[in-house]
């Protein structure tokens, strides 16, 4: 029966509708690996409970970085994010790690890494949560602890857990 029959198509979510609007010429491949990275980002952000503006400005920094997104596209990430970060960031980070997992290489993975410990600082204090989250990421895009480490090494100052603030 090829008409009444209950298929479930996959609605876009907004953030793939961002990215889409500014990455028209894009193909999928590149567009999923974008919204895979913001949405990590969003997670990072978010981890701890709070959206705060700097960890905002380093999202858009990260984003703006990747050189790929029209003109005002980071940006409208940032406002989808400032808007709905708690809906975007519910549904977790498993099929965004995935996208990044299997379409980048070790070092595009360690890059997006990167990034995520540097959202994870912008507000000068790496949480019990967001030291949690990064070390999870790390497993799930098929890095190493050492690699974690090593990127968490330049924010040694900021971790809450030696600071006394958790």
């Amino acid at each position: 029966m090829l008409f009444g029959s209950k298929v479930s198509v996959p609605r876009e979510s907004a953030l793939e509708r961002v990215v889409r609007q500014h990455m028209p010429e894009a193909d999928d491949e590149l567009r999923a690996l974008v919204v895979a990275v913001a949405g990590l980002a969003a997670c990072i952000a978010f981890a701890d409970g709070v959206f705060d503006v700097r960890e905002k400005e380093q999202v858009l920094e990260e984003l703006r970085r990747l050189r790929v997104l029209a003109v005002g596209g980071a940006e409208a990430i940032g406002a989808l994010l400032e808007s709905e970060i708690e809906a975007l960031t519910a549904g977790g980070d498993q099929a965004w790690a995935r996208v990044l997992k299997e379409g980048m290489a070790r070092e595009g993975r360690l890059d997006v890494l990167d990034a995520l410990v540097e959202i994870a600082a912008a507000d000068a204090v790496l949480t019990t949560q967001e030291t949690n989250w990064l070390r999870r990421i790390t497993t799930k895009l098929a890095l190493e602890e050492a690699d974690y480490l090593a990127l968490q090494a330049k924010h040694r100052d900021k971790l809450a857990v030696l600071r006394g603030d958790d």
